[in-house]
């Protein structure tokens, strides 16, 4: 058995088992996992370190933080630089990729501000099917204090 840390989109943490990694994952692909508090879906796992016995652990751990450090620095990144358009992210790509062709068609650069919000696994999809670029990022909960 293993034990993560999950957090939804909504923020709230909560812990799991599950018989492997790919146990976790085909749940997590199927939605079979929800929040204990709001019954979320849009379930992710918190980055952790493996339980090393050993002198490398100590480094393993400081990479681990300073990962979680980077991460905070480029969640408040994009929170300052792009809009937040929430759970209508799938919409709202669709209409800025549409933006973004026909100003490119004419133009080198783009006067568009980047977008940052939340969408469903089957939303993600779509997006990726129709050619539609985007990056999903973990979100750190900033109420959680490390």
């Amino acid at each position: 058995m293993i034990t993560y840390q999950l957090y939804c989109s909504h923020g709230h943490n909560f812990e799991a088992w599950f018989k492997n990694y790919d146990s976790y994952q085909a749940q997590k692909e199927a939605m079979q996992i929800s929040c204990p508090i709001c019954s979320d879906t849009n379930i992710s796992k918190e980055l952790s370190a493996p339980n090393i016995n050993s002198k490398s652990s100590q480094s393993l751990l400081e990479h681990v933080h300073k990962m979680q450090e980077n991460l905070n620095k480029l969640q408040h990144y994009i929170e300052n630089n792009f809009n937040d358009v929430g759970d209508k992210f799938a919409d709202e790509a669709r209409k800025l990729s549409e933006k973004y062709q026909e100003y490119r068609d004419d133009n080198d650069e783009s006067p568009v501000k980047g977008i940052y919000g939340s969408a469903t696994h089957d939303e993600l999809q779509e997006l990726h099917d129709d050619g539609i670029d985007f990056y999903a990022l973990p979100i750190i909960n900033k109420d959680k204090k490390h």
